[in-house]
């Protein structure tokens, strides 16, 4: 990373060999200093003096993020910020907020969640006006901590959150604590209160407001129609995977009742578990044809799992967790598991052809623009004209092996299409800037010829998501036909 002097025009090296990640260099709001994360610590640089401060090489915490699973160097928790005149730099650990004085000089730490296995973090409201510097994530922002600072908490077992404040002279003070979504924090100018919004998944959105030593109030209540519908409701459930702990969601069908066996639908993309308490309405549409609320409308149980993955092992890895989390999820509770549908858009259609290819547990399945044939992609360029091969090797894929080598066939799903017995719902777009639409036809037509059960929709003047509200329309309600036929013997629609 080089400075330039835009007076002289001079050109001098600040940090040689930083790999450029998001969010791990970033500029201090005055400009004064860069801090920055390289070779698992936090380093800052006083760019008049030119001199390189390693802040985190004393304090007993791991600040690399110990669930990064990716397949590039392990990136810092996120950073937190900077106080008044740039004198300390809030950083992150696993759990818990630290305070370093910019000249490494001191530290603290200012919560005490890791005993509890809860995850505090400064509220990031994530208004561009607090941020100086936003240009390629070099963002940088300035907290005031002689004020109250409103904090969040998230307990990592059950995703139990919270809202606290902290201040020099108090430390951290509760507010609120509940088995909800807490989004939208709001300080009350000269009070310590706030204003936030909570929901469920079966508790629309509630706008309250609390103050420090008091009970929240709600100030507007939506939805309250709905206690007159039926409705579903959320849990956790816990399971392992390539000796990983991992936790899913799973979303009950509207007017559950005890004894009677449900079809189950798996919806997949890396992590999902943090949906647990995410409320969405139903409205029959969607960018990616899945909407959690309108299958339990439809009688359907909804698993949303994380996925633990192994370096080289992409498809492996989904296929391993998903069916650890399905086990998990059909043990006593009412799901069919002869009933099971899958379904992912995206990487998540990448995971749903790899899974149907490589296992019978599904009876229907639906992959919106999927990587099918990782050969055929990581040879192609994509419309920028930039070569596929950073994706497949650096991103999502995570292959690090040779592209002609045995690891990219065995995470191929086009490898094992023979071997689908899953009939297929496949979706595109014709203007996919992500993932082209040959992808899926390759797919659709080797399924075709060898006489199995697929179907494709391609969507004209569309994205990788689908933006026209009526194509969202459409693509759910065909989602809802297909799993309704495959898994509830609904009447085939003609389109099928």
């Amino acid at each position: 990373m080089h400075l330039l002097d835009l007076d002289s025009g001079e050109k001098s090296l600040a940090i040689s060999r930083q790999i450029p990640r998001y969010g791990q260099t970033v500029m201090s709001p005055t400009g004064k200093f860069i801090c920055y994360f390289k070779d698992q610590d936090w380093w800052n640089y006083d760019i008049e003096r030119n001199k390189h401060t390693c802040l985190t090489a004393n304090a007993k915490a791991t600040f690399s993020n110990a669930s990064y699973d990716g397949a590039e160097t392990a990136v810092a928790y996120p950073f937190g910020g900077w106080s008044a005149g740039d004198k300390q730099v809030i950083l992150y650990d696993e759990f818990d907020i630290w305070l370093f004085a910019a000249d490494g000089r001191s530290h603290r730490r200012i919560t005490d969640g890791k005993n509890i296995q809860t995850r505090y973090r400064v509220y990031d409201d994530g208004l561009v006006s607090n941020s100086v510097g936003n240009v390629g994530g070099f963002s940088s922002k300035t907290i005031d901590m002689n004020q109250a600072v409103m904090i969040t908490s998230e307990n990592q077992h059950n995703l139990k959150q919270g809202i606290s404040l902290w201040s020099r002279g108090k430390g951290l003070s509760r507010l609120v604590e509940a088995h909800r979504k807490i989004y939208s924090l709001q300080k009350i100018k000269h009070r310590n209160a706030l204003t936030y919004f909570e929901c469920s998944f079966d508790s629309p959105p509630a706008l309250k407001m609390i103050e420090e030593g008091g009970k929240p109030e709600i100030i507007v209540q939506s939805n309250a129609q709905q206690s007159d519908f039926r409705w579903g409701r959320s849990e956790l459930i816990y399971y392992e995977s390539d000796g990983k702990s991992l936790k899913g969601a799973l979303f009950y069908p509207a007017g559950y009742v005890e004894g009677k066996k449900y079809p189950l639908i798996v919806n997949i993309y890396e992590k999902l578990s943090h949906t647990l308490h995410d409320y969405v309405p139903p409205s029959g549409k969607s960018a990616n044809g899945f909407s959690k609320t309108d299958l339990t409308q439809q009688g359907f149980f909804v698993l949303c799992p994380d996925i633990a993955y192994t370096i080289n092992e992409a498809g492996p890895s989904a296929l391993r967790s998903v069916t650890a989390a399905v086990k998990k999820a059909i043990s006593g509770k009412q799901i069919d598991s002869a009933r099971m549908g899958i379904m992912g858009h995206s990487f998540g259609g990448y995971e749903t052809t790899y899974i149907i290819a490589n296992s019978s547990l599904f009876k229907a399945a639906v992959a919106g623009a999927p990587v099918t044939d990782l050969k055929s992609f990581y040879l192609s360029v994509n419309n920028e004209n930039r070569p596929n091969l950073q994706l497949v090797e650096s991103n999502q894929l995570r292959l690090k092996k040779p592209f002609h080598g045995p690891e990219l066939k065995m995470n191929s799903p086009i490898e094992n299409i023979a071997n689908v017995k899953t009939p297929l719902l496949l979706w595109t777009s014709d203007s996919d800037q992500v993932v082209p639409p040959a992808q899926s036809m390759e797919f659709h037509l080797g399924l075709w010829r060898l006489g199995k059960t697929s179907t494709m929709l391609v969507y004209p003047k569309e994205d990788h998501s689908l933006l026209d509200e009526e194509n969202q329309e459409d693509l759910s309600k065909r989602v809802t036909d297909w799993f309704s036929h495959y898994l509830m013997d609904a009447v085939k629609p003609d389109w099928m």
